[in-house]
């Protein structure tokens, strides 16, 4: 059987009525439930950039304040320490030397001798303060043998003393065997160079060598002491032979010669010596000319 179309009109309102009324009725109940606080939506935060976190989730410790860069501060400069060197004290040195300071221990003096008479000469003897401070109180004392010393000259020497050198004192005492000089100087500058003379009375010229001893004394230094062996040589009777490295050959200046009125004695007064130095070129100098310079050195 066929519905008519207004039953389905009127099932239709019934249905929207009863859908009004139950919303209706929904609507007052609500008003008569009890109101709750109204909550409150947190602050809006600015919007922030579109940015690709590439992070791993979760929370993130703070990143640390950027450091600021400041310029490296410089420490001051210390102040600079003036070391004073300590002085140096004076250097104390004195060379001693017979004939020459290069010369070896053992001399050779080939001499003119006549029948009868004494030969006297004087064998430079070189003292040399080589030191930065001046020298007092210096005594230097020679040892001879008897053989080669003559009383006469010894008191002549003693009484003249030393030619150039003012204050020096010269004395002699005899022994049996030997006999000792002493002559005693002031003072020394430093740099100064003397020439002691070293008396040589020469009898008779036998193939013999004699032993001269030299000693210098300084108050507050080390006794200085030199050894050397005069060999005399009688020119008439043997030729002088060349020098060596260890021993010189040594000519007087015989042009110097005097001979004395009173006594037997001749004297050879200059203190020049003609020195045949091995490995010396060309003929040896005429007789008369000086010896090599002295040149200071540590003996």
């Amino acid at each position: 059987m066929d519905v008519p179309a207004y039953t389905y009109v009127v099932v239709c309102m019934v249905a929207l009525s009863a859908a009004a009324a139950f919303g209706a009725l929904a609507l007052a109940l609500g008003q008569l439930a009890p109101r709750r606080p109204a909550r409150r939506s947190p602050p809006l935060r600015p919007a922030r950039p579109m940015a690709f976190d590439l992070s791993p989730a979760g929370p993130q410790p703070a990143a640390p304040a950027p450091e600021v860069l400041r310029a490296p501060e410089l420490a001051p400069a210390p102040a600079p320490v003036v070391e004073l060197a300590p002085r140096r004290p004076p250097r104390r040195r004195l060379d001693l030397a017979l004939m020459s300071a290069q010369a070896p221990e053992r001399l050779r003096v080939p001499v003119d001798l006549a029948r009868g008479r004494i030969l006297e000469l004087n064998l430079p003897l070189l003292l040399a303060n080589a030191g930065d401070d001046e020298l007092e109180g210096i005594s230097v004392q020679l040892t001879l043998p008897n053989e080669i010393t003559y009383g006469a000259s010894l008191e002549r020497l003693a009484r003249e003393g030393a030619p150039g050198l003012p204050g020096v004192i010269i004395r002699y005492a005899l022994s049996e065997h030997e006999t000792r000089i002493r002559v005693d100087i002031p003072r020394l500058a430093p740099g100064a160079a003397v020439t002691l003379p070293t008396p040589i009375s020469i009898k008779h010229a036998p193939d013999t060598a004699y032993q001269i001893l030299a000693t210098a004394h300084v108050p507050g230094m080390e006794p200085l002491q030199r050894r050397y062996e005069l060999e005399l040589m009688d020119r008439a009777i043997s030729t002088a032979p060349l020098s060596s490295a260890d021993a010189w050959v040594c000519r007087p200046d015989e042009d110097s010669r005097q001979r004395d009125p009173h006594l037997p004695l001749d004297r050879i007064a200059s203190m020049q010596f003609v020195i045949f130095e091995p490995d010396a070129d060309g003929p040896p100098p005429p007789a008369g000319q000086p010896e090599p310079a002295y040149a200071p050195q540590t003996l």
